[in-house]
């Protein structure tokens, strides 16, 4: 499948090592657009922000990506050097056009360790990607940031005979200049235990833990946030701020920690394989202990924070070969109120240091579901607590055409003590309609339904050589955004140099 054809109908998810060798361009033309200023979720969610969320577009998107093998002497085993390029020309009502380098790194390989720097797209989690709602820290839906990563990827463990295997990263990012506090730095990181088919039964049991760390920047009065070798370890070890740091993180951690448990059982047969899994989020200590020394009760209410999934993978299907159900519910964050050590009001991808988010140039860095309005004042998230069920279907229609379908059901139940311009709803305990202190105005939710239906082509398209396409049909109705219908086509040529 062609680049952007993997964007288009994968939600962006390439591998680099399923890039065949050799040196390949892509040159591609999108135009969408809608019934209502914005458009469907799913029209421009999880594409590494190949579009904007409003407005009718033109996108001109030029790609370059090249594979090879680099000499491996005195090495057994060779070096790997992989490239993209993407740069991108958007055209709408609202804004001057420009171009804009979205994608752009080198990724240097070497067995099972690599080493990757630019702007690299990078997700978080086992989930498949293509028909998932996203992952609860790092998805598909922003803009690539620029960072350099280095890790291993899955390896077995000596002397286990390939039954266990561990995989992890590090590395630093950015993001932008134009945020409350400039220029921070993000520290990240993940390991991941799996162990394979220890019953006998075809199974697989992993558990990984991933964490992003927002730290340093410039403040709006231009003096510098904790920076230097020192706060990076301290940052390391999630360690209090010194007397530099404000008075919340000499209390408690130093910069904005994020994060996940992400856990699973895939189980393999030769028809089939069936993949359960459940990611846990968590914005501080109290949800990463996921309720140490509470009652089974409490425990239970923090544990189901999160993403829980099942996918069905039917290679010997070809027209429905993959069938996604997910269950995504945040509304407890450590609960209405705030009890000491045991925390509450987490408010999930928020910081009161921080205050423009877990964002990317106006755009939700984990699930696409959360809403977001960067032009809010304080905080842009506008939804964190989410109850959803979403559900996906891909499969191919003939030797090169292939199909995918998104739905979901969304309520949203704003944040902790938010209270967002317009919609003031009074309720019983709120009669004026004013925000209360640990209990979000939201009381009933908001209501949303959002779908996609999206076709590809691969080349050849109409006989030429090179050629592809694709067509998508996207709807949104409910409380929370306008009623919008959207229709996106696409037109790209691409091929080796």
């Amino acid at each position: 499948m062609l680049p952007l054809l993997a964007v288009l109908l994968c939600g962006g998810a390439v591998s680099a090592l399923d890039q065949p060798r050799g040196l390949f361009f892509d040159l591609s033309q999108t135009v969408t657009g809608g019934t209502a200023s914005e458009l469907p979720l799913w029209m421009h969610a999880n594409r590494w922000g190949l579009l904007e969320s409003r407005g009718a577009q033109a996108v001109s998107r030029a790609a370059l990506r090249g594979h090879q093998e680099l000499p491996a002497r005195p090495l057994e085993i060779p070096l790997v050097l992989r490239y993209h390029l993407v740069v991108l020309q958007r055209l709408n009502s609202e804004e001057t056009p420009q171009a804009e380098l979205n994608t752009g790194y080198g990724h240097l390989s070497w067995g099972s360790l690599y080493a990757s720097a630019g702007r690299v797209p990078l997700e978080k989690g086992e989930h498949y990607s293509p028909l998932s709602s996203g992952s609860l820290v790092l998805s598909t839906n922003a803009r690539p940031l620029r960072r350099v990563t280095a890790g291993l990827e899955w390896t077995p463990l000596p002397l286990t005979d390939g039954a266990v295997e561990v995989k992890g990263s590090v590395g630093h990012g950015w993001l932008e200049k134009d945020r409350h506090v400039q220029n921070p730095w993000v520290l990240e990181r993940d390991a991941y235990l799996r162990v394979n088919d220890p019953f006998g039964w075809g199974l697989s049991i992993y558990r990984g833990l991933v964490q992003e760390i927002v730290w340093a920047g410039t403040n709006q009065d231009g003096t510098k946030r904790p920076r230097g070798w020192d706060n990076f370890w301290r940052v390391f070890t999630s360690s209090e701020g010194d007397a530099d740091a404000s008075a919340s993180e000499q209390q408690n951690r130093l910069g904005d920690t994020l994060g996940m448990w992400d856990q699973g059982i895939v189980l393999h047969r030769p028809d089939f394989r069936l993949h359960l899994y459940h990611q846990h989020f968590f914005e501080d200590g109290s949800g990463f202990r996921m309720g140490r020394n509470q009652e089974w009760d409490e425990k239970w209410r923090r544990w189901r924070d999160g993403l829980t999934g099942v996918h069905l993978e039917l290679p010997q299907v070809p027209r429905v070969r993959h069938i996604l159900y997910e269950f995504v519910y945040t509304k407890h964050q450590s609960g209405p109120g705030y009890h000491g050590e045991t925390g509450g009001w987490d408010n999930y991808w928020e910081h009161g240091q921080y205050r423009t988010g877990w964002t990317y140039r106006g755009r939700m860095i984990g699930p696409p579901l959360v809403t977001v309005d960067p032009d809010l004042a304080g905080s842009p998230i506008v939804h964190s607590r989410i109850v959803a069920h979403h559900a996906g279907l891909q499969g191919e229609l003939g030797e090169r055409t292939r199909y995918r379908l998104l739905g979901t059901y969304l309520r949203s139940y704003g944040t902790y003590n938010r209270n967002v311009p317009g919609d003031e709803r009074p309720t019983a305990a709120n009669p004026d309609g004013s925000s209360v202190r640990g209990d979000s105005i939201f009381r009933n939710g908001l209501e949303q339904w959002s779908f996609l239906a999206e076709l590809g082509r691969e080349a050849p398209l109409f006989g030429v050589s090179g050629l592809y396409g694709a067509v998508a049909l996207a709807l949104d109705w409910g409380e929370l955004r306008a009623d919008s219908v959207a229709v996106m086509l696409t037109l790209g040529y691409g091929g080796g140099l």
